[in-house]
């Protein structure tokens, strides 16, 4: 079983859980080296099958893929949500 599938309340405990190419804990969304932390995302986009993390200050995003390639997708997008609006979380 993977870090995805394991409960949202792992995030309440300090733990990062891992869909695919990203990580998110409580306190950032990570993408291979690049972390950044939930007050400085300025955008989570899903459009046309892809979502795109955008942070602020930044001209890239942060994270852009399609939705297709990320396990448990229902799971992320809410608990990103959540987490950028700094709810708790399990």
């Amino acid at each position: 079983m993977g870090q995805a599938v394991r409960r949202p309340g792992s995030l309440v405990r300090g733990e990062s859980l891992t869909f695919g190419d990203v990580s998110i804990d409580r306190n950032e969304v990570r993408r291979g080296r690049r972390a950044a932390p939930w007050a400085s995302i300025q955008e989570v986009k899903v459009e046309k099958g892809w979502i795109t993390i955008k942070q602020e200050g930044r001209f890239r995003p942060l994270h852009k893929q399609e939705v297709a390639r990320i396990p448990n997708f229902s799971l992320f997008i809410t608990l990103v949500e959540k987490l950028r609006e700094g709810l708790r979380v399990g």
